[in-house]
């Protein structure tokens, strides 16, 4: 896919924002994320952040981080899933802890990737990243996904989240990079935040 001298300028200017907003939001995200680490510790002792390897850009692997929210250990291979291959998250799902349920409902146990997005791994906002074992599942336009960083939110986000079939997730990943702009990640900006509050499409 080749893109437009304009969407390429905008594409630069994006990534930029991405590292000032991170900056700038670095020291009191981190505040945050030591009180609600402390509360998770109480609640379940162990680890406070869950660290798993996803594809970023160009296919390249990267450790995302996000708050705990299930006990200790892996429980990719205990977790249901869909005839897609994709995790069928659901919030009854053996695991989940009392404190950990609560932050994946209001996405809290996301904090953490502006560490990501701070390290250039991540941007706010693109096509969220799938497992690595995902990836060989592509077809046709949604490789294109891959030709962007991944992000906290995305287009497929605000569309229906968890709650749509993981293709019409990836097809939407696929739209969002064929017709990006600066405006588009405003839309999805400001849909976000109603999502944040109601906690709507976290599970399937």
């Amino acid at each position: 896919m080749k893109m437009e001298n304009k969407q390429k300028l905008q594409w630069g200017i994006k990534y930029s924002l991405d590292f000032l907003f991170a900056l700038l939001l670095f020291i009191p995200v981190t505040a945050v994320i030591a009180v609600l680490g402390l509360i998770l510790y109480i609640d379940s002792p162990g680890p406070i952040f869950f660290k798993q390897l996803r594809p970023g850009k160009n296919g390249k692997l990267f450790v995302i981080f996000k708050l705990r929210t299930m006990t200790p250990g892996d429980h990719t291979r205990s977790t249901p899933r869909n005839p897609d291959g994709s995790l069928a998250l659901t919030e009854n799902v053996p695991g989940y802890t009392r404190f950990g349920k609560w932050l994946r409902r209001f996405s809290m146990d996301e904090l953490p990737q502006l560490y990501n997005v701070f390290k250039g791994d991540m941007s706010f906002i693109g096509p969220r990243p799938d497992l690595p074992e995902h990836v060989h599942l592509y077809e046709g336009e949604e490789t294109l996904k891959l030709l962007v960083r991944p992000g906290l939110t995305g287009l497929a986000q605000i569309k229906g989240r968890n709650g749509l079939p993981w293709k019409e997730r990836l097809q939407l990943d696929a739209k969002y990079v064929k017709e990006y702009s600066l405006l588009l990640d405003v839309k999805i900006f400001i849909a976000t935040m109603g999502r944040l509050v109601t906690g709507k499409g976290v599970y399937q």
